[in-house]
């Protein structure tokens, strides 16, 4: 999806989650940087550069 995404646009792209769940913890694996919170949720964001250097 993201390669796709990116392949669009070069617009970061971000995500929320609810905190200490697996899926935090598979975002940060796969490269996603939390900056902060929104509500209730840890935010996520992934930019294009980040994606590429994987």
């Amino acid at each position: 999806m993201l390669n796709w995404y990116f392949e669009q646009t070069k617009e970061k792209v971000w995500l929320g989650t609810s905190p200490d769940t697996r899926v935090e913890i598979f975002y940060q694996k796969f490269g996603w940087k939390e900056i902060g919170m929104h509500g209730k949720e840890i935010k996520f964001e992934m930019t294009y550069n980040q994606w590429t250097n994987k």
